[in-house]
């Protein structure tokens, strides 16, 4: 799956505002469902620095993947795809996914959907002081099958 994946790097939950400056809306994984789709009215004004802000803010096409959280009964990685730019960023707890052009997004976000669904990312859990940690740097390591190119011969 490395192989796929031009970039990767995490998201960042910033400060408290303590006044109305670098002010920006941030996610948790609490805004991603488990069926992919992010509730960006779960963003929280956090201060960021603004040299941060403009390498952090997601645009279109970007995966998000939970690398910090789930619970007893459902693993972390929790999966979406931005659909849309947003002008805010994600907490550090959500990895953020730039595949390259190799792969198609949607093609890449829904086999990452299709593996938490059915529970093929459980053994890269690890669960230390209560929060489970999912281990990407093992899951990147994964086989991803490709779909052929129009352009390839037969």
């Amino acid at each position: 799956m490395g192989e796929v994946i031009e970039k990767t790097y995490p998201g960042e939950w910033g400060d408290n505002p303590t006044d109305s400056k670098n002010i920006f809306p941030v996610f948790s994984t609490l805004a991603i469902d488990y069926d992919g789709r992010i509730d960006f009215t779960k963003a929280i004004p956090r201060k960021l620095n603004k040299k941060k802000i403009e390498k952090l803010k997601l645009k279109k096409g970007l995966i998000l993947i939970e690398k910090s959280g789930g619970s007893t009964d459902i693993p972390a990685g929790k999966v979406a795809i931005l659909k849309q730019d947003f002008e805010g960023t994600c907490s550090n707890f959500i990895q953020i996914l730039k595949p390259n052009n190799a792969c198609n997004s949607y093609y890449l976000f829904y086999r990452l959907l299709y593996n938490f669904k059915n529970n093929l990312t459980e053994k890269y859990q690890q669960k230390t002081t209560g929060i489970i940690n999912f281990i990407l740097k093992e899951y990147f390591n994964e086989y991803i099958p490709l779909p052929r190119s129009q352009n390839s011969k037969k």
